[in-house]
């Protein structure tokens, strides 16, 4: 309301500006006629001759407008009037633009607060998701790789992890996959799509839940004296990597793993680090030991970390 008043009081006032200069202007204008036909007819009557002839020359009559006061040129019409006419239109103009400006200045504050708000509501969001959903986590024995052999041919090689739900929802499995795997120098492993899935027993795997036990078999085609000499003279490594991916409160998430195996050698303190005991100290160690004697290391090639992924590829 006390906005409205002070808009219409200033145009109120402006229009009461204008009428008393016109009325000013009239007023000075109608003095001045009439004192220019009263000093012009006195000068006429005082200089007239015969033949019904005037003398013409500085002593004729002046000019009305020099009788109007100097500051009638700033509102005399037309060039006065048309003057200010310009300077309020420049003025309304500039007036209308700094009006512009301050409703823009204003729109974008009110769309940085509203973005703001939108952000702060989606990291509250995101928090609240981390603090409420499911997590899956891996753990590997750094010693477990387990050797079958029957005399000198070695049957399968077994690595065995376990996972369980360290967050807050229950995780719903989806696709899995695993493979334990040798590979030679310079060979690129393959993607996790060329392997078969994991043996889970367990698709609904809830928080705090005992530990799922998963094997990963592999089935060399050499015996075990040759698994053990290529492994320690590193003509081939083993791996053990793979997924799995989950949903928990509407989201889809992927845990990837990946592992070597590296073998110790009986010389080195390294094996005590790790709680292993050479059985064998002063004699040759049988194939399936020298297998055994070493540990799972992270794999430089595989990552084990949570990623987010598109479910509908």
């Amino acid at each position: 309301m006390q906005k409205r008043i002070a808009f219409w009081g200033r145009w109120i006032l402006g229009m009461v500006l204008i009428a008393g200069a016109v009325v000013a202007v009239t007023y000075k204008d109608q003095q001045a006629r009439v004192k220019y036909q009263r000093e012009c007819q006195e000068h006429m009557a005082s200089i007239a001759v015969p033949v019904g002839k005037y003398t013409s020359g500085g002593d004729e009559c002046k000019d009305p407008k020099d009788y109007m006061p100097w500051w009638d040129i700033l509102v005399a019409w037309p060039e006065g009037i048309t003057t200010w006419a310009i300077i309020l239109t420049l003025g309304a103009i500039s007036w209308q633009a700094f009006e512009a400006r301050k409703s823009t200045d204003v729109a974008r504050d009110a769309v940085n607060a509203a973005y703001g708000s939108v952000t702060f509501a989606e990291a509250q969001w995101k928090l609240m998701i981390e603090e409420k959903r499911a997590r899956l986590d891996l753990s590997l024995q750094h010693t477990g790789l387990d050797v079958e052999v029957a005399g000198e041919d070695l049957i399968h090689l077994i690595a065995t992890f376990s996972v369980r739900n360290i967050g807050a929802s229950k995780a719903f499995i989806g696709r899995t996959s695993g493979t334990l795997i040798t590979r030679l120098r310079n060979e690129a492993l393959g993607d996790y799509d060329d392997y078969s899935s994991l043996d889970l027993s367990e698709r609904v795997i809830v928080p705090d839940q005992l530990p799922v036990p998963i094997k990963v078999y592999c089935f060399p085609t050499t015996t075990a004296r040759t698994f053990a000499e290529c492994l320690e003279e590193g003509t081939f490594t083993l791996h053990f990597f793979g997924f799995i991916e989950y949903e928990t409160l509407g989201f889809w998430r992927r845990k990837e793993f990946g592992y070597e195996w590296k073998i110790i050698d009986r010389n080195s303190g390294l094996g005590g680090l790790y709680g292993l005991s050479d059985p064998y100290p002063n004699s040759p160690r049988p194939a399936k030991d020298r297998i055994t004697y070493g540990y799972w290391s992270y794999c430089s090639t595989r990552r084990k970390f949570v990623v987010d992924f598109d479910p509908s590829r």
